[in-house]
């Protein structure tokens, strides 16, 4: 099971940083580590991520899809970009689709 407390914590980190701040970095590793676990609990975790949340993840969707290698992910998060169109994920979609390519 994904640890909702711990990435919740990891996006008030982010949160709370300048977007310039090179600790930004670590904070991505984390929020990586921890939803590139299971693949099966990351899916369960964002059809029930709140939106605002979901903004703040798509900036690892890249890096969770890297390490995942999943086509499954990759529909997971299609789905969430179309039912969030005013996220705008379309870009970081994108890349993560691309890292199945690498």
């Amino acid at each position: 099971m994904v640890n909702k407390v711990e990435i919740e914590n990891l996006i008030k980190k982010r949160l709370e940083l300048h977007q310039d701040d090179p600790r930004i970095s670590l904070v991505w590793k984390e929020l990586t580590k921890v939803l590139s676990v299971s693949e099966e609990d990351t899916i369960i975790y964002f059809k029930t991520c709140p939106p605002e949340q979901l903004y703040w993840i798509s900036e690892v969707f890249e890096d969770v899809s890297e390490n995942l290698k999943s086509t499954k992910f990759i529909k997971c998060i299609r789905k969430l970009g179309e039912q969030y169109k005013s996220l705008n994920l379309s870009l970081d979609i994108e890349y993560a689709e691309k890292s199945l390519e690498k």
